[in-house]
């Protein structure tokens, strides 16, 4: 693939960005350079490499999960700017 100058006018238009010249410079070396480092990659010979079936072994143990309160609803209004002594007010959001 080559990184061209059209190439970037594209990527501006589908990224809704705008480049000056310095800077489509700047964008072309790096995406040249990323380029690069993936047909680096491609030269690896994995043939050789078994798969993980998952990413990582690590087993993150499961705590049981208890219904419990941990504070009352005093305490969770009390520095509410605005409540009515069972819910917090909002403002409304949403007209019709």
């Amino acid at each position: 693939m080559e990184i061209d100058k059209s190439l970037i006018l594209k990527l501006e238009k589908l990224s809704r960005l705008t480049f000056n010249e310095t800077e489509r410079k700047e964008v072309m070396a790096n995406l040249s350079n990323i380029l690069t480092m993936i047909k680096k990659l491609d030269e690896i010979d994995s043939s050789q490499l078994e798969s993980p079936a998952q990413l990582s072994t690590n087993v993150q143990p499961l705590r049981e999960d208890i219904a419990k309160q941990s504070i009352t609803r005093e305490q969770a209004l009390s520095n509410a700017p605005d409540q009515n002594g069972t819910f917090f007010k909002v403002p409304k959001v949403i007209e019709q």
